[in-house]
């Protein structure tokens, strides 16, 4: 994830900004609509990067966050797609029924859409942690 946006606030370590609809906000100074429905977030500015209010910043998030947001996002999913290809015969037989190929591709979307549906659950209800970062000026 990279953004731009405009630091409106700066109080300790946590810095406000107001990200950009477009490119070419940075140079706006009009407050139209679109800039108006957006929502200010903080950030923090771990390099000490000479910042204040009103400068265009390039933010990042965390490394860690990203690798971890990736391992839950894409590899939760597809280990569960393989596992619902792997039982697909065992439910098949419980079902009474005969595990053909495309009885084997529905227990495999089943499988994929429901750990979608968890993983989306579960990180609305736990927030993954990590921080927004300032990464450059412009």
């Amino acid at each position: 994830m990279y953004k731009k946006g405009i630091v409106v606030k700066i109080e300790n370590e946590e810095v406000t900004i107001l990200p950009f609809v477009k490119d070419a906000c940075a140079s706006c100074s009009h407050n139209c609509s679109e800039h108006a429905s957006c929502e200010p977030y903080t950030a923090t500015n771990p390099h000490s990067l000479p910042i204040k209010e009103g400068t265009v910043v390039g933010i990042s998030a965390e490394k860690k966050a990203e690798a971890t947001q990736g391992i839950i996002s894409l590899l939760f999913p597809f280990l569960f797609a393989v596992a619902g290809f792997a039982l697909s015969a065992k439910i098949a037989g419980f079902l009474g029924m005969i595990a053909t190929e495309g009885f084997k591709a529905l227990c495999t979307l089943i499988f994929l859409c429901a750990s979608a549906l968890i993983v989306l659950a579960v990180t609305r209800i736990f927030p993954l942690s990590g921080q927004n970062q300032i990464v450059e000026v412009y």
